[in-house]
This record gives structure tokens, sequence and C-alpha cells, in this order.
């Protein structure tokens, strides 16, 4: 019995403190909650960042604005300067000087840098690197009181704007040669290197190498025509840094340290210590800011400091660290990589495993000496009586506690108590080790196969964990053992090592899994078996949510385009394929009618129709909400696959699904067929054919499918991507309203303004492509009242500066407000809507009566008016004759270079000589030169409008003086002539 006792413990030690053992995985873990920890800390880290780089961004976006408008204003003075230096000064007017340091002081009050500036360079800044240039700058900062300081700037800044100087003001920006200005030069020279790329991609992080306490984000200042003329940033201090680096939640003795650092290019081991958390650790990263790691066996992701500069540390430190996504792939600078690393005194680390190993060998120690006292007893027996008791031992059941027999013999019964008594101690021992592997969280159970008895004797729970009756798990023949398991379980040979083999076991009718390690020796064989089904069920979870999507059990996006990729690199496979996408018709209808439990039943009845195709070549999978995808392959011609699509067709005809209210909806979508190799070999390719001409079907008739057309796609393509485009435009509201100033041409005084939308998306760029896709969309109406709210909005915040004048608004003629909209309208701007002018551009028949039925709510409010472009190909003069507009807007094709051909000088002239007599205003658009000016008030309009007079701009602001007097004085020529 003590023998066994003494074998089970070496089993139990053996698998405890071996390699890959118990200790070892109570080490990985205390190396994993480190890194997790790590990471948690990273996306706090990086958010916080991101929110840094959205505040330049939009500063940048602001100071483009203010210097592009002043460029604009110097280009129509048509003004010449003699040199660059010149024309800058004039470009920083005191004006623009104002409205940037507002910009700069309105990004500070955010609380969340401590300084902002604005650096305006010269177009060889570059070349004079190695020079010392002084540049024209504006910084604030934010002084420890938190009172907003000038650092940087002109002293007639403050003159405007309510601000004291720093103690290091400077009135231009100073870039010594020799000093670190990698903040500058860096975006500078990524911009000129790729000009094309916007500014945001562009952005730089400035860690300085020497001992300094303040970060900056920086990016260039590109203007329109690509010419780079500067940089915007922000600044961070250490401190900053620090409050996002709280070091005690490292572990609970607040014994941890956060640094940022940078890693070295040439070195992936070696790092620039950048910053570290508040708590100081003596002598810990304090002399030189290089410093070295190297990893530590056993403990995935934990490394130890190897090199700290010249100061030796007194103790061990283990650190873990995360990689920080400070750029975008196609940055200039992806490949400079910072990370946050944390790091723990090693003691601090490891203490647990440290405490759980000391427990386990005093467990282990304990019952190594119970065992042999339990021998010394054994041979002192040297009578028959102890033989016969050792034969009674021999055939005993060592896994319950032993009970013998009395012989009456004093010393042997006391011997037999006392091996009774051993066995208790032994059980309990063995309880105890079965416990503290239980703690441990791992299901275990070890057995021991002689190879001369050929008899197994288990350890544990092993019926448990076997699944196996108890009577089984005895001291019984090897044979019988093996039929047992090999009846229930189907092994496989995973892994042969030096020392063991590892084999895989998976029940036969049960979910359960389990793992046996063996280690052969000379006389015997000794394994362990681990209940890993836990482990295995979630393994599996994983893969098919990985694949699968759960509603319809229908292969989701990404394992299809897996299984397309590959199939594509086999034509011989493929041979004449088909890729058809679905869109199902009327989900969005049942979700809001009926909700989603009835449109998941639709989904799960279209997914039932595509599992019905009975041609055996075939894909199916849902891409995502309502599409759904088909590939068939394998076929010698078109027509077989377009017979197997047809009758797809057919089949969801039949899924009848019966609504709440007793309606009954088959399954209905639309769909696009792109084929292979016909149109494409690649994957991305056919998918986008195949959209393309789903997209046809969405916005013609619907419920059926179409086939590619490239005529159309070549055509039209541009329709499918700015729908999506449109789609986001509409979601965030990517759009501004300018406005332009419209004048008396009497007194120069501004009579109103008409508005302008600007979007501010990628691809959609103009009013005509957004209104385009818009109208392909069935979107006109997002835009009209989008258009009524948000020009309403800015003329009212607008009111107290430009005072009580006419404001344009640009309508869609075939779109009518609702009478919700029109409610909430009136309820809102009641008080300003007869100030609107109503202007419309008119295309066909339908417009008329559309705008004519849209306008009649607006007479009570006596609202006027305008026919937008009279002159050109869509508002003429038949137009006219059916309307009675208020105002008529002169195209600017007729317009421009009136003053040189006497042939528009004579079609405006009879136009405004008609318009009087009916008592119609005129407005002479496009007005772009002084020329312009005097001869469209000579001929008698009574409103100008165009870029001479003012460009448009986000906020509606008053007429320049010099506008005004000029205008006086050609009216004042016009009487004395």
């Amino acid at each position: 019995m003590s023998l066994v006792l003494l074998l089970q413990i070496s089993v139990v030690a053996f698998f405890v403190f071996k390699e890959n053992g118990i200790v070892d995985q109570l080490r990985q873990n205390a190396g994993n909650i480190m890194h997790e920890t790590i990471s948690r800390r990273k996306g706090v880290l990086e958010h916080e960042m991101q929110l840094w780089k959205q505040d330049v961004q939009q500063l940048s976006y602001e100071v483009n604005e203010i210097i592009q408008e002043r460029v604009v204003q110097l280009n129509a003075s048509g003004e010449s300067y003699s040199s660059t230096e010149e024309r800058n000064k004039k470009v920083l007017s005191r004006q623009v000087l104002k409205e940037l340091t507002t910009q700069v002081s309105n990004g500070m009050y955010n609380d969340r840098v401590s300084g902002m500036f604005i650096i305006l360079g010269t177009s060889d800044s570059l070349e004079k690197e190695d020079q010392d240039q002084t540049l024209a700058g504006i910084s604030i900062v934010r002084s420890p009181e938190g009172e907003l300081q000038l650092e940087c700037g002109p002293e007639i800044i403050m003159e405007d704007i309510p601000l004291e100087k720093s103690e290091n003001w400077k009135e231009r920006w100073t870039l010594r040669a020799g000093e670190d200005n990698r903040y500058y030069y860096e975006p500078i020279r990524a911009a000129n290197n790729d000009p094309m790329k916007r500014s945001y991609n562009l952005g730089y992080w400035y860690f300085p190498y020497e001992e300094d306490t303040v970060f900056s984000y920086t990016i260039p200042l590109i203007s329109k025509n690509n010419m780079v003329y500067g940089i915007v940033g922000i600044k961070i201090t250490e401190q900053q840094i620090r409050e996002i680096l709280p070091y005690s939640e490292l572990d609970e003795k607040e014994s941890g340290i956060y640094v940022l650092a940078q890693r070295r290019m040439d070195n992936q081991s070696e790092f620039y210590n950048m910053v570290k958390s508040e708590k100081q650790e003596e002598g810990f990263l304090s002399e030189e800011k290089l410093f070295s790691i190297e990893s530590v066996d056993g403990i995935n992701q934990i490394y130890s400091l190897t090199q700290n500069g010249s100061v030796q540390l007194d103790q061990e430190w283990y650190c873990t660290y995360e990689s920080l996504e400070l750029y975008e792939d196609d940055s200039p600078f992806s490949n400079v990589q910072c990370v946050i690393m944390g790091f723990l005194p090693k003691e601090n680390l490891l203490e647990f495993v440290k405490t759980t190993q000391y427990l386990l060998m005093s467990a282990v120690l304990g019952a190594v000496i119970i065992g042999i006292l339990g021998s010394l007893a054994a041979i002192k027996s040297t009578t028959s009586q102890i033989s016969d008791l050792a034969g009674r031992l021999s055939v005993g059941n060592y896994n319950q506690p032993i009970r013998l027999g009395r012989t009456r013999i004093e010393e042997i019964d006391r011997l037999a108590e006392a091996i009774e008594y051993l066995s208790d101690n032994v059980a309990e021992s063995a309880s105890r080790l079965q416990k503290i592997i239980s703690i441990a969280d791992v299901g275990i159970a070890a057995f021991e196969y002689d190879t001369n008895s050929h008899t197994i004797h288990f350890m544990g729970s092993i019926n448990e964990i076997l699944k196996m009756p108890p009577e089984t798990c005895q001291r019984i023949p090897a044979e019988k053992i093996k039929e047992a398991v090999a009846e229930r379980y189907t092994i496989e040979l995973q892994v042969t090592q030096d020392e063991y083999k590892i084999y895989s076991l998976s029940h036969k009718q049960l979910d359960y899994w389990l793992s046996m390690k063996l280690l052969e020796e000379k006389d015997r064989i000794i394994g362990v078996f681990t209940d890993v089904t836990k482990e295995m069920k979630e393994r599996r979870k994983l893969e098919y949510e990985r694949n699968y999507d759960i509603l319809t059990t229908l292969m989701n996006r990404r394992a299809f385009s897996e299984i397309m990729e590959n199939k594509l690199k086999h034509p011989s496979v493929m041979k004449v394929a088909a890729l058809l996408m679905l869109d199902l018709d009327n989900l969005k209808f049942i979700n809001d009618s009926y909700g989603h439990d009835w449109g998941d039943t639709y989904l799960k009845n279209m997914a039932e129709s595509l599992k019905r195709i009975k041609w055996e070549k075939k894909i199916t999978a849902r891409l995502s909400g309502d599409e759904f995808i088909v590939l068939l392959y394998g076929a010698d011609t078109q027509d077989e696959l377009r017979k197997e699509f047809d009758q797809l067709y057919i089949d969801m005809n039949t899924f009848k699904m019966e609504l709440p209210d007793g309606e009954c909806v088959n399954v209905r979508a639309s769909g696009g067929v792109a084929w292979y190799p016909i149109d494409s070999t690649e994957y991305s390719t056919l998918m986008r054919y195949a959209d393309f001409a789903m997209y046809q079907v969405k916005n013609t008739s619907k419920g059926k499918y179409l086939e590619f057309n490239r005529e159309q796609y070549e055509r039209d393509s541009y329709l499918l991507e700015g729908g999506k485009e449109l789609n986001r435009f509409l979601e965030e509201r990517k759009v501004e309203y300018h406005f332009q100033p419209i004048v008396n041409a009497k007194d120069g005084s501004v009579f109103g303004y008409e508005a302008f939308i600007r979007p501010k998306t990628e691809m959609l760029k103009t009013p005509k492509e957004l209104l385009s896709v818009a109208r392909v969309q069935s979107k006109l109406y997002q835009i009209e009242k989008m258009t009524w709210f948000e020009v309403m909005q800015s003329y009212e915040e607008s009111r107290e500066t430009i005072g009580d004048v006419k404001i344009f608004v640009n309508s869609i003629p075939s779109q009518v407000l609702s009478d919700r909209d029109k409610y909430q309208f009136e309820q809102r701007y009641g008080h300003l809507i007869s100030n609107m002018v109503i202007e419309t551009t008119y295309r066909v028949e339908e417009d008329i009566q559309n705008s004519l039925k849209g306008s009649s709510w607006l007479q009570r409010y006596h609202v006027q008016t305008a026919l937008d472009g009279f002159g050109s190909s869509y508002n003429n003069e038949k137009l006219l004759l059916s309307l009675s507009p208020d105002y008529i807007k002169i195209d600017r094709e007729l317009i421009r270079n009136i003053d040189l051909d006497t042939n528009r000088q004579m079609i405006v002239g009879n136009v405004i000589t008609y318009a009087k007599k009916n008592n119609i205003k005129v407005v002479a658009e496009g007005i772009e030169t002084r020329e312009e000016l005097q001869m469209a008030i000579c001929l008698g309009a009574d409103y100008l409008q165009g870029y001479y007079l003012g460009i448009p701009s986000k906020t509606p602001t008053k007429l320049a003086l010099s506008v005004t007097e000029m205008i006086q004085d050609v009216n004042c020529g016009k009487t004395t002539e």
C-alpha cells in the first residue's frame, strides 16, 4: 500500500512540477492577466490620441477655409506683388490673424490639450532645413492656472482678442539649425513627397529624443491647388499622458510602472523611453533613454528588463507591451512603432505562483513521510501472520481505505491497526491532493500500467473522467480496460515527443472529449486523462459562428469569400459559373409593420428557398441583413444555370407567410448575375458586377434578376457607388450651406443672401452630382427638407449681424414638404418665413405643377418666388409666360463679358424692359468684373450678385464698404451722364 501511495504521489508531483504542468500554467495565467490589463489601457490611450488627432484635423480645416477665402479675395483684387513675402503679409491681414487666433483659442476650450499652434512656412522651407529660419506663427498655451496665453504671434493680436503673453512669448516662430525640429519638417516633407494625399493621412506624432516634457501632433496645411504652406498642431504635456497611465491598476501593491516607449527600427528588442507613469522607482529607467528587454522562458508575451542604461537595479523587473496604432497603413510614418509597456517586479508578478508551489510541495512531502513510515512498519513483520497479512493486502482495493481482520496476536493486530490507520491517512492525503487538483480547475485522472503483470491502477475520479461504471475502473487486466475505452471512444494520436505521446479521445455517443498523455518507461506506462470538453465545445462554437450565420444557418460573408477565392484558383472546376447576388424586397416593411420576429421568419424562408436549389455544385451564403449570395459552378453552358435561377424564383413564390393581420406574403427578392469567366475571373470584380446588376433591378421593376450589362455599367456605375455615399451624406449630415450677398444696384446695400449647398464628401463634390444621385435613389425629398431647415437655422443665427434681409432658398420644384414637416417648419421658423424667397429651376411641365401645389401654403406668409437661371436651356421666355415670379435671375452666361458683347446687352436689356412693365425685379447673376457691374447697372438691373461683390461663405457677412461705395459711384456717374 505504501509503495502504491508513493507511486501515486510521484505521478501527481511529476505532472504538477514538470514542464507545462500546473505551476507553469499558473505562471502563464499571471502573465496573461498582466497583458490583458495593458491591452485595456492601450484602448483608453488610443481613444484619447484619436480625440487629439480630431482636434488638429478640425483646426486644419478651419485654417484652410480662412486662408483660402483670403487668397480668393486677393486674386479677385488683381493686385501684383514683388515677392512671396509681400503676398504672405497681405494674406495675413489683421482680420485673418484675428480669425486664426480665434480658431486656435476655440480649440483650447475642451481642456484636452495644453497648447495649439499654427506655423506658416515659405515655399523654400525644406531647402533651408540646415539654416536658422524665422516663420510666421500663432501659438496659444495653457498656463498652470488654466488661463490661455499667447506664446507666439504678433502683439497686434492681443488688441483684438483678450490674451496675455506667456513668459516665453515671441513674435515669430524660430527653427534653429541643429535642433530637433521634426514636428515641422517631417509633415512638410511628407506632403511635398505625396501632394495628392489628404493632410490628415500625413499627421506626425513628435516624441522628442532629448529630455522634454512636451509632445506634439502636427499635420501639414495644403491649399486647394496642393501647395504646402505650413502646419497646425497640438501640444500634450508629459503629465497629461501620465494621467492616462494609472500605475495602481497593474497590481494591488501599486508597485507597477507604465512606460510609453518607441521601438528602435534596427533592433526590435531595444526601446526609447518617452514617458513613465507618476510612480518613480529609484534608478528605474532614469539615467538613459535607451533600454532593452528579452523574452521570459515559459511565459508568453512576458519580457525581462535586461539593460537599464548604466544603472544596476536591486530587483528583477518583468514587463509586457502592446503596440499603439498611431498611423494608418498608408501613412508615410507607418513604420514608426510606439508601444505601451507595463512593468512589475518579478517577485510581485509571480507571488501567487510561489505560494501555490509551496503548498503543493508541502502536501507531497507530508504524503512521502507517511508512506516511508508505513514501509518501515511492514519490513519489521517477519512472521507467517505478516505474510498472510501481506497476502490479504495484495488482493485489496487500494482505491478504498483498507480493513483487515484480527489474528488475536497483539503485535500482529497492532500492526494491522497501524496499517488500517496508515491507509486512512493515505486516503486522506490522496483526497487532499485531489482537492488541490480540483482547485486548479483541471479535470484530471492518472493511471499506471504494469507491463509485467499487465494490470492497470488508477488514481483520481477515473470513472467520472472516462464516463465508465465504477466497477470497470478497478485493478483489472489491461486488455479489458483497453476494450472498454475503445468501445466508447475514437482515439487519435496528436503529438509524439521525446518523452511522451499525446492522444485525443472523442466519445462516440456523447459530446465529450479527453486528452491522454502517455509516458513510457522500462516496466510501466504512466498516463494522465484530462477533460477538454469545455475547450472543444468552445472551439467548435467559435468555428461555427465564425463561418455561419446563426439565424439562417447559411455561410456568412467571411466563409463564402474564403471558399470562393479558393474555387477561382481552379478554372477546370469552375468551368462556366454564375454569381447571383440577391436583395430581399419588403424586409424593411415587414420589420417596421409587424416586428423583427416576423422579419426573421421572412429571412429564414429565403434561406430555405436557396437550400432547395438542386444544382449539386453550389455555395449559398447570407452576406448581411437582407443580402444573400449564390454561386453555381461546374456548368458547360450559361443556359444550364439560367434554368436553375428561373426555378429558384418559382420556388420562392411557394414560401407563403401569413402575417398577423391575415395578409399572406411570399419571398420576393431582386437579383443580379455576373458570369465567370465571361464577365471576369476575379472575385471582387464579379461581386461588384453582380451588385450593379442587382442595383439596376432594385431601381426599376424589383422581384426578378438581371444579368450584368457592361454598357450600362460604364454609363451608370458611379450612381451605385454614389448611392452609398449619399446614404452616408444623409446619415452623417455631411453638408454645409454657404451664403452669397445679393446687392441693391441703386445704393449698394445688401438686399438678401442666396444659400448654396456644399456637400462635404469624397465622391459627391458638387450640387449637380449630389442631386443626380439623389434623384436616382429617390431621395430628393431628404435633400429638400434638409435645405429648408438648415438654411433657416443659419439665417436665424446670423440675423443680429446681417439684419432683416431676404434669404433666397434654392428649392427642388418636384418636391413638396409633407404636412408634418410643414407644421414643424412653421412652428420653428414662422416668424421668418415672410423673409424667404423660393428660388427654383424648372426642367419639365410636372415641375411647374408641383411647384404651384407645393408653394400654395406659403402664400399666407407673402413668400416671394424667383425664377433662377433665366436664359438657360431650361428657364426661357415660354416658362416666364407660364409663371408670375417676383424676381428673374438672369443666367451668368448672359452676364459674362456683357460689357464687350452688344448682343448680350440687347437680350438682357429686353428682359429688363419686360420685367419692369410686369412689376418683376431683375437680379444679374455671375458678376465677376467691375465692367460687368457697370453695364448691369446701366441696363437697369435691380439687384447684383457675383464673386466680384462677395464669395459664398459659411456665415452671412456684411458687404465690404469699398463695394458699396463703388456701386454708389457708378450710379452717380450714370446720373451725370
